[in-house]
């Protein structure tokens, strides 16, 4: 096992990419960076005041949204062939509302797997 230099920790990875068959069409869904997961991450949460004696205290706490996770998590890893992302983070609400959920799940799957994430919902709760 090879210790590993700064130049190749810093070297740009390649992502995986994935096609996903939906009937007669078909999308790709690719693996998120560091950042993108990130970033993904935080679309999971919100921050909300904390209250004491039903006021607010100019302090805040995080909460775990779950949510419409499985648009959220298709909005950032849905890409083209090449790898190029489709999407913005913030389309989620709009993949959301115009996709069957079937098709949403099936997608959202095959990114899971790509990107070894187990159980959505178990994750954000702990």
């Amino acid at each position: 096992m090879a210790f590993l230099t700064r130049e190749q920790l810093l070297a740009k990875e390649e992502l995986k990419i994935e096609k996903v068959i939906l009937g007669k069409d078909h999308v790709f869904v690719r693996q998120m960076n560091a950042h993108e997961h990130s970033l993904y991450s935080q679309l999971l949460t919100k921050q909300v005041p904390v209250l004491e004696d039903g006021k607010e205290t100019g302090e805040t706490s995080v909460e775990s949204v779950v949510e419409d996770w499985p648009s959220k998590l298709v909005a950032c890893t849905l890409c083209d062939d090449k790898g190029n992302l489709l999407l913005k983070a913030e389309d989620w609400q709009t993949l959301s509302q115009n996709m069957t959920a079937a098709k949403l799940d099936k997608i959202a799957t095959a990114a899971m797997k790509l990107n070894r994430i187990k159980d959505q919902e178990t994750k954000v709760k702990n």
